[in-house]
């Protein structure tokens, strides 16, 4: 099937064009060119759907024109980053926010909700030093400023990054683990790659049913061994415990819980390069699944961490996850750091600095 809605202001409607699944279309040539020929008819083969194909037929299409349209659910939901643009916009921020998050058609309980999330998310800011409230505005009416002190390309991508600001001076930066504990906080706040973890989890439970069988561990006691078994999760307790008192004076996180695992210092542990990482697991169908949550781990590290927080050895962590990148798709880092850019330079060279010198 194949279309395009209408565009407000310009069409008052769409136009849908439906076609039959190639093996059927298929099916209906092989049989036409038969029919005049009984043999032919009675050894024909018919075409079956490719594996994952979802049925559907002129009955289908019948019941998307008739039946009664499904309504459109929001999913807005007010980011670090959103604000964090929105409190930098010329003008009055309060202002601002108070048309996004009223001015639309939500239910008025879930504006309400809206409003209390982006409330307790500026307190977060503030406390965390991102942000603070001027005496006077500014020369742009911004009753906010944002702190020029960060980074010129910092970024809070991810929703829980407040609480990675939070975290990352509790460290102790003359521990020689603080470089593995900032990237553990990092990674807590990043989206978990499901398919990715899993085959961490079926990799420990193989070598450890491995090792049970050559040491004559009974069955029964392996499998209880076995349910045991989690994925990496470096500095778990440490940073729940941390989490959890934070979370306490930060509401706004609604149901949103942190994620501890260890994908990217998985690979650091082996020193493994991409392929030879896919390879290791049998990932080679969440390839692109595990080089988007590569680079979300870095752009967090660079964007989000903050630079006086970032050691040598940070730094050699975060230079070494860029490489990585690079080597398995540089076009990713070129797209991004064009993206900083705004656009005006070389691509290619810019990535390469930003590898080089972050």
């Amino acid at each position: 099937m194949a279309g395009r809605a209408g565009r407000a202001g310009y069409d008052t409607a769409g136009l849908v064009i439906a076609l039959a699944p190639e093996h059927v279309a298929e099916n209906e040539t092989a049989q036409a060119k038969a029919a005049d020929d009984p043999k032919k008819k009675k050894k024909l083969k018919k075409s079956q759907p490719p594996k994952g194909f979802v049925h559907y037929d002129e009955e289908t299409f019948t019941k998307l024109q008739e039946a009664k349209p499904e309504p459109l659910e929001s999913s807005f939901r007010m980011t670090p980053g959103m604000l964090m643009q929105l409190l930098d916009r010329p003008g009055d921020a309060w202002a601002h926010g108070r048309s996004l998050l009223l001015d639309s058609h939500e239910p008025r309980s879930r504006q309400r909700r809206h409003v209390r999330s982006t409330i307790g998310l500026y307190k977060a800011l503030r406390t965390a030093g991102v942000v603070r409230l001027l005496d006077e505005p500014d020369k742009y009416g911004r009753f906010v400023e944002v702190d020029h002190e960060l980074q010129d390309d910092f970024a809070l991508n991810q929703l829980l990054a407040p609480f990675l600001l939070h975290a990352v001076p509790l460290l102790d930066r003359d521990d020689e683990g603080y470089p593995y504990a900032v990237l553990a906080l990092v990674e807590a706040v990043v989206d978990n790659p499901f398919p990715i973890l899993m085959a961490q989890k079926d990799k420990l439970k193989d070598e450890a049913m491995a090792e049970m069988k050559a040491a004559g561990v009974e069955y029964e006691q392996r499998i209880e061994e076995l349910d045991k078994i989690q994925y990496p999760q470096p500095m778990r307790e440490q940073i729940y415990d941390v989490f959890d008192i934070w979370r306490v004076a930060n509401p706004w996180i609604g149901d949103r819980n942190i994620a501890p695992k260890g994908v990217v210092r998985d690979l650091w542990d082996r020193a493994m390069d991409f392929p030879a990482f896919v390879r290791h697991y049998g990932i080679k169908r969440s390839e692109g699944l595990l080089l988007r949550y590569l680079s979300d781990v870095y752009k967090t590290m660079l964007r989000t961490v903050p630079d006086e927080a970032k050691t040598p050895e940070v730094i050699e962590l975060q230079d070494w996850l860029g490489a990585v990148i690079r080597a398995t798709d540089s076009s990713l880092l070129d797209e991004w750091t064009a993206m900083l850019a705004g656009g005006d330079a070389d691509p290619a060279s810019l990535a390469r600095e930003v590898a080089e010198d972050p």
